[in-house]
């Protein structure tokens, strides 16, 4: 039997003092108030939800009288006033995907709501170094006049007026709502949550996890845990916290790449998703969601460059919600405006003015912060580099306002340290102002830090080009040269905006000029005025093709409003105006983009004294390749490979060809090309443009002194079998110079890049800068993808894979012959080689036994489509030259006479010998246009991926693969027939 005594004092431990009994009335009859602040919870965390984190679970309530006598009951001996200690009676929770988006949602719950900071925490910093345990933000609040500006913003208060209703049905509350300030609801509202507090939890997805599952369970269980399984919940943990700072990381990460994919999109993608914008925005009524769209409006419109659509837009959000919630637009507006005025069609001082104010309004510092200690806010980072850049296009050249611009990008890279754009517009302005290099030293590691940084960006292509562009910069200040200029080609190559290069070129022409003459920083000022030429002389084309198809757009509104009689609705009338702006804008920004062309060729005549070439439509290819390298024993049996492939591959070219000038390795081989191609003049003069008897005109680049012999190797000589040797001035040894030379020459002479092939075979560093300059000014770059070195090793580069002119060769001769030779080489040409195409592609249905539209190539060729069109004018194109090097012509049928006529090209042993070639090299063809159309090989077809294993050396293929090369060329004389053509042997009449 127990003990009278024991049980009277288990029973006084367990009794409740009269004040907590009453607690326990007084919050039965007062619940009805905490579940309107429950409400309230409900609709403000909704729309900070809405706002900042989508995904995000809202969960509110308030306590259950049960719930509320129990802690009563448990917490008895430490809490005396259970209704005022107890910060939990209405609570709410937010839980969010992301820890960057728990951030977000904690500002809007500081802003809206009246934080009692003291009883409030973050539970995470509680824990020691090496715990890791429950982790969640608490925030301890009351309502406060913000949180009832809130709630006038929430759609839907019936919630809100179904709790208001239980107090007002409730007499105990009379006197609570006599005192609201009138009978509105909100007012109402304010009056019955007057005085209580509630708690609000925000954590991420795993945060929840574990509060929800290991907490609970075990530090919440009524018996002691087992150590063991305390500390597999440690690990767990752990590694939950890891995992979230992954997710934070990648989140980072993608919606860096999701509000940067404008860069990367096509000219006319960008400008489809620039109108789908519009169109949502015009439409979307929810107040938060209109900020949203209005922010990729925004971002679409920068990206674009149409600052007008940018400004007209956004300015009206602007005037009409609070500041706060339009901070980032307004620096995309007043970044716009700036831009506007800086434009070369428009000037507008108001604009400038602003659009300065506007960014200002978002730099300002917020309170507490000091000059030592700035705030980390990356949209204020972003507006400090945007009002820098603003003040520098005012060209005010004063040491005052240098030091302003400077002290912006210091602000900006202190207000997001981690961007690296910032931290390369700082050092750069400061080295341009104080004209050293002694700050720069102890920067270092951060310029290698900052390299990674733009490297992973590059990788998942976001802040394309500036992650090259930054890079670059880094480079030439921690004077890696060579790796700068192939990050600079790596940049230009992905930049169709020439103004931006030549920003950059006035950027490191300031560097040479007011730190250090270099001779190196010479290689990257000349491939950035090569760029921006290249890039002004293609935008043009671009430009007026934009502008016809704007003013056709005009037209047809027009022409539509005219057929009923001039009557329009004002949204097509605003429509049809806006092309008719567009049209103008873009002839303007052409003639811009002609005008500067000019300009910079005649820098570059007056300047660098380019060799001008009387190009006319001849053909031009740039050989490039290992020279000394190869001229080594242990290659010479790969050295003669190579020489015969480009014997082959230019047996029949008329045209130009640059390359190194020297004897050795790949020059060399080109100087045997010309001299077994060419006949020797009498005169000893040699032409300056292919001639009968000089079909090939090879020039060669060489520095102004050769230089000596090293490592033990013989001096470098030039090759005096070429027909032209120019000299790069102030040079002693090869630089990139001498390839930067050939196409200063060619682009002053008025070539397209689009038109010259360069074919690369091996090399080293300068044939790598080579092939890279090539890739960034726009011409096709084949390489002979088993000749090692520096081929390899760009081959394999991701950046210049995805330029989409890089084509890995096989290494077989008729491939590298179809490569270098152009449509103009061939014999047919214009109606005859039309007319040809259609008849093999009217024998291709025929074959296919009338099927139609099983594919694409099904179509008869008046809805064949014009790539594919093109596709065969290719193959009918170089099936002349194929004829012609098999010592066969293509003649007009009524000319040719019958017994010259080649019906079937295996009717004598002299054809079916022949055939063996033609197939050869309708492969090769095959080849180069496969790889042109963006075909790689692989082991296993993949049409959709675009792979094919035959792309090889045609005596690699299976003979069954091989049949379809032979199949091919058998077909061409009744082909050739259908267009009126004829095929005769030229071999007979040589004999």
């Amino acid at each position: 039997m127990a003990d009278p005594s024991v049980q009277a004092t288990e029973a006084s431990e367990h009794a409740l003092s009269s004040h907590q009994e009453q607690s326990i009335e007084r919050f039965e009859q007062e619940r009805f108030r905490y579940k309107v602040l429950a409400e309230v919870f409900q609709l403000v965390l909704e729309q900070a939800r809405q706002q900042e984190s989508p995904l995000a679970v809202v969960q509110c309530r308030a306590k259950a009288v049960s719930s509320f006598a129990g802690k009563v009951v448990r917490r008895r001996q430490s809490v005396a006033r259970p209704l005022e200690e107890f910060t939990d009676l209405a609570g709410g929770r937010l839980i969010a995907p992301t820890k960057l988006e728990v951030a977000a949602l904690c500002h809007l719950i500081e802003k809206w709501f009246a934080v009692d900071r003291k009883n409030s925490q973050d539970v995470g910093e509680r824990l020691k170094v090496r715990e890791f345990d429950y982790q969640s933000i608490h925030y301890i609040v009351s309502v406060s006049q913000p949180t009832i500006d809130a709630l006038r913003d929430a759609q839907d208060l019936s919630g809100l007026e179904e709790a208001v209703d239980k107090c007002r049905a409730s007499e105990a509350f009379d006197e609570v709502l006599d005192q609201a300030q009138s009978n509105d609801l909100l007012d109402q509202v304010r009056a019955i949550t007057d005085g209580l507090r509630g708690e609000i939890q925000i954590r991420t997805v795993l945060q929840h996890a574990w509060a929800d599952v290991s907490h609970d369970r075990v530090y919440k269980a009524k018996i002691e845990v087992p150590v063991i399984w305390r500390r597999r919940v440690a690990r767990m943990a752990a590694m939950l916290e890891v995992v979230d700072e992954q997710f934070d990381s990648m989140v980072h990460e993608l919606d860096v790449y999701l509000t940067n994919y404008d860069v990367y999109l096509e000219q006319s993608r960008l400008e489809s998703e620039l109108k789908t914008a519009e169109l949502v925005f015009a439409h979307e009524t929810n107040a938060q969601n209109k900020l949203h769209t209005a922010l990729t409006l925004a971002k679409l419109a920068r990206a674009a460059g149409r600052w007008d659509i940018l400004i007209e837009n956004i300015q009206p959000l602007i005037d009409r919600y609070d500041a706060g919630e339009t901070r980032e637009l307004r620096a995309e507006l007043g970044h716009a405006r700036c831009r506007r005025h800086q434009m070369w069609t428009q000037h507008d001082p108001d604009d400038n003015r602003l659009g300065k104010a506007s960014l200002e309004s978002v730099t300002a510092p917020p309170p507490g912060e000091t000059p030592q200690n700035l705030v980390k806010d990356e949209v204020r980072a972003r507006a400090l580099v945007w009002l820098a850049q603003a003040h520098e296009a005012d060209g005010d050249s004063s040491q005052v306002h240098r030091d302003d611009i400077v002290a912006l990008y210091q602000k900006a890279h202190h207000c997001h340290p981690e961007n690296p754009y910032h931290l390369a517009a700082y050092v750069e302005h400061r080295l341009q102002r104080d004209g050293d290099f002694e700050f720069v030293e102890p920067l270092r590691a951060q310029f290698v830090s900052a390299i990674e940084a733009c490297r992973q960006h590059s990788s998942v292509r976001v802040e394309i080009p500036e992650s090259h562009f930054a890079v670059a910069r880094f480079q030439l200040l921690l004077r890696q040269y060579h790796q700068c200029l192939s990050s600079y080609a790596r940049a230009v190559s992905m930049c169709d905006n020439a103004r931006r290069i030549e920003e950059e070129y006035k950027s490191v022409h300031a560097i040479w000029q007011n730190v250090k003459k270099e001779p190196s920083l010479l290689w990257v000022q000349r491939l950035l005025l090569l760029a921006a030429l290249a890039k002004y002389r293609a935008t043009v084309p671009r430009l007026t093709r934009r502008a016809e198809q704007a003013e056709r757009d005009a037209k047809q509104l027009k022409d539509a409003a005219t057929k009923r009689g001039g009557k329009t609705d004002q949204r097509t009338e605003t429509i049809r105006a806006r092309h008719e702006a567009d049209a103008k804008r873009y002839h303007e920004e052409s003639k811009y983009c002609q005008q500067r062309a000019d300009e910079l060729v005649a820098m570059f005549i007056e300047e660098l004294r380019p060799n001008l070439l009387p190009t006319k439509d001849w053909p031009i290819t740039i050989v490039a390749g290992g020279a000394d390298v190869l001229d080594q024993p242990e290659h010479a049996r790969e050295k003669d490979h190579f020489a015969g492939v480009l014997d082959t591959a230019f047996a029949s070219y008329n045209g130009y060809i640059l390359s190194g000038g020297t004897s050795a390795g790949v020059p060399g081989m080109i100087g045997k090309v010309t001299q077994d191609r060419n006949t020797a003049d009498e005169t000893g003069a040699a032409p300056n443009e292919p001639t009968d008897t000089h079909p090939v005109i090879s020039i060669g680049y060489l520095p102004q002194t050769m230089p000596k012999a090293n490592d033990g190797r013989p001096p470098a000589k030039p090759d005096k079998r070429y027909t032209l040797m120019y000299q790069t001035a102030d040079a002693d040894e090869f630089t990139p110079l001498e390839p930067l030379q050939n196409w200063i020459d060619l682009l002053a002479s008025g070539v397209d890049p689009i038109e010259v092939r360069v074919l690369g075979i091996n090399g080293g560093p300068i044939a790598t800068f080579e092939y890279e300059l090539a890739l960034a000014l726009g011409a096709t770059v084949g390489l002979v993808a088993t000749s090692g070195r520096a081929v390899l090793d760009l081959l394999a580069d991701s950046d210049f894979n995805w330029a989409g002119s890089l084509l890995a060769l096989p290494d077989d001769e008729m491939t590298v012959r179809c490569f270098v030779m152009r449509p103009a080489d061939a014999a047919l040409s214009g109606d005859a080689l039309d007319e040809a195409a259609q008849a093999a592609h009217e024998n291709y249905l025929a074959e296919r036994g009338g099927r139609r539209y099983a594919d694409l190539n099904d179509a008869p060729w008046d809805e064949l489509r014009d790539d594919l069109k093109d596709s065969n004018r290719q193959q009918i194109g170089y099936s002349s030259e194929i004829l012609k090097a098999a010592g066969y012509s293509v003649v007009s049928l009524k000319k040719a006479r019958d017994e010259q006529r080649v019906t079937d090209l295996e009717s004598t042993p002299e054809d079916r010998e022949r055939l063996a070639l033609m197939a050869e090299m309708e492969h090769g063809r095959w080849n180069v246009e496969r790889l042109r159309a963006g075909w790689r090989w692989a082991e296993q077809k993949d049409v959709e991926n675009k792979l094919n294993p035959c792309i090889v050396p045609f005596k690699d293929l299976p003979d069954h693969i091989a049949k379809y090369d032979y199949d091919a060329v058998k077909k061409w004389p009744a082909i050739f027939e259908k267009a009126g053509l004829a095929i005769v042997r030229d071999f007979e009449v040589d004999a």
